[in-house]
């Protein structure tokens, strides 16, 4: 069978967005471990945690939160 386009750029866009998500969850657990904010913090909300990407805008509430909070 051969694979139809709309099929073909959805894939190419799938993996061009979850290699963008790698490396910017990368940056932000970078810095919730160099800041020690390691447990304020879900652990489902960063280094690659399903919550970043089944729940995102929660997950980056969180995040904010927890680092506004950070004394």
């Amino acid at each position: 069978m051969k694979i139809p386009a709309y099929i073909d750029e959805a894939l190419r866009r799938r993996t061009r967005a979850a290699e963008t998500y790698t490396r910017n969850d990368l940056v932000i657990s970078k810095f919730i471990d160099n800041n020690d904010l390691e447990n304020n913090i879900d652990p489902e909300d960063f280094h690659l945690g399903v919550e970043g990407i089944v729940n995102p805008e929660e997950s980056e509430k969180r995040i904010r939160i927890a680092i506004a909070r950070k004394k």
